[in-house]
């Protein structure tokens, strides 16, 4: 994804006192980067300078009052909170967002119709079990369906979000959190989509015992659907390493976990005096 073509406006040239004081904490083989955007907290309006040596690993930040004046580390870490969640979660959504929702479709499509070619044979049945594990394997592929919907939608949220801060580049603590909110989205959508899959083995394995006792000895063509679908349902069945990510994924959906190690490092690595 090309994010200059969504940009609104080009980035602005930041002032020379803010060049000039963040120049002045530039360790040796290093160079820095004045974000175009201002971050506005506590209605005090803000500059935030990152320092990367050659090889562009992040060594040091610095938070620069839009007067020149540099306040002390305790006063910005919101500031720095702001541009850290932004900055990540964006990406996050461009980048695994943007990829997980142009999955293919066209095995949930097979699936839906599999099951479909049962409808008639299992409502006709009096087993309610039958039934309930019917509905809940017809759940799988409606579901993914409206979940990969939601996700094309908050990709295009996030690049109106985009060009919403490059209209007059100012971050706000709204902002903040409207960013906040469509990673949020995105994570329950993709969460929705593991649970589906994975939290549903045992009902299938059920349904597919009883609707084995239903079909007719006979009926060639409806064995044949049968082992297709219950080759669709061992595809469904997790292996163990996708089992223990949906877990983590489970646990901290919001990603604040996640994150927290990387905020320490990123605190750590203010330039702001301690105060």
């Amino acid at each position: 994804m090309n994010l200059e073509e969504l940009k609104i406006n080009p980035n602005p040239e930041p002032p020379e006192l803010i060049k000039k004081i963040a120049r002045s904490f530039v360790k040796k083989g290093e160079t820095y980067n004045v974000f175009p955007h201002k971050i506005i907290c506590n209605y005090e309006k803000y500059y935030y300078v990152s320092f990367y040596p050659k090889e562009d690993k992040l060594t040091g930040i610095l938070i620069i009052h839009e007067n020149g004046n540099i306040p002390h580390k305790k006063n910005i870490i919101e500031v720095l909170d702001y541009v850290a969640t932004v900055d990540a979660e964006m990406e996050n959504i461009f980048i695994y967002g943007s990829k997980w929702s142009q999955r293919p479709m066209e095995i949930w499509k097979k699936g839906q119709s599999l099951l479909k070619s049962f409808s008639e044979l299992v409502h006709a049945s009096d087993d309610e079990d039958l039934k309930k594990g019917y509905e809940v394997f017809c759940s799988i592929p409606q579901i993914m369906f409206e979940t990969q919907d939601q996700l094309k939608e908050i990709v295009e949220k996030a690049k109106d979000l985009y060009r919403e801060l490059t209209t007059d580049y100012l971050m706000t603590k709204e902002y903040f959190e409207k960013v906040d909110k469509t990673h949020l989205h995105m994570m329950e959508s993709m969460k929705k989509q593991f649970e589906v899959q994975i939290e549903t083995e045992k009902e299938r394995k059920q349904f597919l015992k009883r609707l084995r006792k239903t079909i007719s000895l006979s009926d060639i063509r409806k064995w044949f659907l049968y082992l297709r679908l219950l080759k669709f349902h061992r595809w469904l069945n997790a292996d163990s390493a996708t089992k223990a990510e949906y877990q983590n994924f489970k646990a901290d959906v919001s990603r604040e976990k996640a994150t927290e190690q990387t905020r320490k490092k990123l605190i750590a690595m203010i330039r702001n005096p301690r105060g």
